[in-house]
């Protein structure tokens, strides 16, 4: 954190409110959303002024709170010619490509931020450089290429007039982007096939069913299903 008492003063301020109701996030009438948007700006204006730097940002609000921060960054309004918001992206995305370059399976923690992480990458240095970029870390480890493939499933929130529904998807082109067919297909053969038989109930987004439509995806790609999933 920099120098500048007000603006440090007013992010704190925010960060107290947003731990304080981020628990009623499902409530119909929470504030958490609105709180967001303004810490998001907040922080943005921050570091814009040299008064926040990515690595007291992660120290001070932890990873998980700073991809909130950024994904409401990205989204705003003129994001994508703001300067501001194309610095701190870039300088993120650079902590996010060196911790992919890391040894082993936990080069991708936090696994429920790797699609946002990669979708970053592709943002900020163009999509080519996510291009095989997982290769190294799943080829040759089943677990990690199962772990890739789970987050690849994410929740998806359909919101009518008196119901709220949600159902499983999967980022097929995210998928096929980080990893290469030849890796894909490679790993696949390994993954168990246990599932393959299994029809998959898209409505069903517990975690055990999430990582059976991680796998059914990872296989029906080539062949090895005999199931059918509505996704």
């Amino acid at each position: 954190m920099g120098g500048n008492d007000a603006v440090e003063k007013l992010v704190m301020f925010l960060l107290v409110e947003y731990k304080r109701v981020e628990s009623s996030r499902n409530d119909r009438e929470s504030t958490v959303d609105i709180i967001l948007d303004w810490l998001s700006d907040e922080v943005l204006r921050g570091y814009g002024a040299g008064e926040f730097t990515r690595d007291g940002l992660l120290e001070r609000f932890g990873e998980d709170l700073c991809f909130d921060i950024l994904r409401q960054v990205g989204a705003s309004w003129g994001s994508i010619r703001d300067e501001n918001t194309k610095a701190i992206l870039a300088d993120f995305t650079g902590h996010f490509v060196d911790a992919l370059a890391g040894e082993g399976r936990s080069a991708l923690e936090p696994l429920g931020s790797l699609r946002f992480r990669l979708s970053l990458v592709a943002r900020t240095k163009g999509p080519g450089a996510l291009t095989g970029l997982l290769d190294r870390i799943v080829d040759g480890d089943v677990a990690a290429f199962e772990l890739v493939a789970i987050a690849m499933v994410n929740v998806e929130n359909w919101t009518g007039f008196e119901t709220n529904r949600q159902n499983l998807g999967f980022d097929t082109e995210e998928w096929r982007t980080a990893i290469s067919i030849e890796v894909r297909e490679r790993m696949a053969a390994h993954l168990t096939d246990e599932f393959d038989s299994y029809p998959i109930d898209i409505d069903d987004v517990s975690n055990s069913n999430r990582r059976r439509l991680a796998i059914f995806r990872a296989r029906t790609e080539f062949g090895f299903c005999g199931a059918t999933a509505d996704v």
